[in-house]
């Protein structure tokens, strides 16, 4: 989705008094997994080098996303740290994150729902998320399973993880649920803070996630993180 479909939302965090920005980031036609991160956290980087200019606090960065961008920014949150997605310019910036908002994007490999319908109401064919897979990765994860794994947001949660806020709906026909529920269990198995919200009858994209009610929700987690 074109980046500025989200100013919407985010012109509420910014009344907030949040500075905002939306990303763009190479897809899976023209690059594979790791360069989506890679190019997260570059615009990370391009944030902080700019601070002054922006009036960010660089200490207090988030990183949020739906979907493929909540997969994204889960990655990009889990990720912290490691040089070997830090790649372009501003490399004396750091391009980590203090959490991590994901909306229903998925987090392990395997759990897109492949008998149900596009958003268009096409029914899928059997092979569409293995396919969508192949090309996100560049290559069979059957053929390269620990390198596969490395795609996962789970491979890289440990007890340092910052914390994450959850939500997914229990009617999304596009991303199988059960792979939020069993990411919340490694959050929680790791001592990670967390709040995961299953929002019952919400489908994929559903206007339930952007009403206000969840957006007070994600600024009271928000305070949280950082007034600790």
């Amino acid at each position: 989705m074109e980046r500025s479909a989200y100013i919407p939302w985010l012109s509420w965090f910014a009344k907030k008094g949040y500075v905002t920005a939306s990303i763009e980031y190479r897809l899976s036609n023209s690059a594979h997994f790791p360069a989506p991160v890679e190019d997260a956290k570059k615009a990370i980087r391009y944030l902080r080098a700019h601070a002054d200019e922006y009036g960010i606090d660089p200490a207090k960065v988030v990183i949020g996303g739906e979907s493929a961008g909540g997969n994204l920014a889960s990655m990009t949150g889990v990720t912290n740290g490691l040089v070997e997605f830090e790649k372009g310019e501003h490399l004396e910036q750091s391009s980590s994150v203090s959490a991590v908002i994901n909306y229903y994007g998925p987090t392990s490999l395997g759990k897109a729902k492949r008998d149900e319908k596009s958003f268009d109401g096409v029914p899928l064919p059997e092979t569409t998320a293995s396919s969508n897979l192949i090309q996100y990765l560049g290559f069979h994860p059957d053929a390269e399973p620990e390198r596969a794994a490395r795609s996962t947001t789970q491979y890289y949660v440990n007890q340092n993880t910052v914390p994450f806020f959850m939500a997914h709906g229990t009617a999304d026909s596009l991303v199988d649920i059960s792979a939020s529920d069993d990411f919340y269990d490694v959050l929680v198995r790791n001592h990670v803070p967390v709040e995961y919200y299953r929002i019952q009858g919400a489908g994929h994209m559903g206007m339930e996630f952007y009403q206000d009610e969840m957006c007070q929700r994600i600024h009271d987690f928000l305070e949280k993180v950082f007034a600790g």
